[in-house]
């Protein structure tokens, strides 16, 4: 059918777009993920307090730092604690990595969703990860991103804050095993340690696991490893 036609049931066709390259790839991809995993998701509502009070650190002293930027840091630190979520499952084998190698999911202008890799999180600083991720969103914008960019992932990380989205699951990006999705920081009043009413910033945080190779003991340890780093960033993370 062409734009402007009806449909037999009464819908008129307004745009028509191709399933092809990058787009065809995901589609296909996603697809394949749901075949192939049992999967199964987990949500923290996390006090990220730290998060917010390093962002503001860092730009007060002058660094443009990302709160994704942070958080890919995080994963990273949060993997080295428990390594054994940093695997895919090939076959009948499931093979564990000592490799941190990170995906981001990012929109392009055309509005597709990519995943670029940071490779070797677990030897790179929070400013080499964002120096990074500054590369990566240039080469997205002029069109330079390579295939070779998308390949090597053992971990993805998908931030959904910016677009004001507080929580969601997510799909897995085969054959890796596990994806976190963070999502919009939200100042909310909480109960404090000595019962008095304050404010704090909180984020749903999920996390998605192929239950084959990844237990919910070991990815629940993960996750709370996760969301205590995201409240103490700002002491653990080094950067001065």
């Amino acid at each position: 059918m062409e734009v402007g036609e009806t449909t037999k049931d009464g819908k008129t066709i307004s745009k028509i777009e191709m399933v092809v390259g990058i787009r065809k790839a995901t589609f296909e991809g996603l697809q394949e993920s749901f075949r192939r995993s049992p999967q199964v998701s987990g949500f923290v509502h996390a006090d990220v307090d730290g998060v917010v009070k390093l962002r503001k650190k860092l730009k007060t002293a002058g660094y443009k730092v990302s709160v994704t930027d942070i958080f890919i840091k995080l994963v990273a630190m949060a993997i080295q604690k428990h390594p054994e979520v940093n695997c895919s499952r090939v076959e009948n084998e499931i093979h564990y990595y000592s490799s941190i190698n990170i995906g981001v999911a990012v929109g392009t202008p055309a509005g597709m969703l990519i995943v670029p890799v940071i490779k070797n999180c677990e030897s790179k600083s929070l400013f080499d990860i964002s120096a990074e991720m500054k590369d990566i969103q240039n080469k997205i914008e002029s069109n330079q991103l390579t295939m070779d960019m998308m390949q090597g992932g053992t971990f993805t990380l998908s931030s959904i804050g910016m677009f004001d989205v507080d929580n969601s699951d997510a799909i897995l990006n085969i054959p890796q095993s596990a994806i976190v999705v963070v999502g919009r920081i939200k100042d909310e009043p909480v109960v404090l340690e000595d019962k008095t009413i304050g404010i704090r910033p909180k984020a749903y945080l999920s996390v998605t696991f192929d239950h084959g190779t990844i237990n919910g003991a070991p990815g629940s340890k993960f996750m709370k490893a996760f969301s205590h780093m995201a409240e103490k960033a700002d002491e653990i993370i080094e950067w001065g």
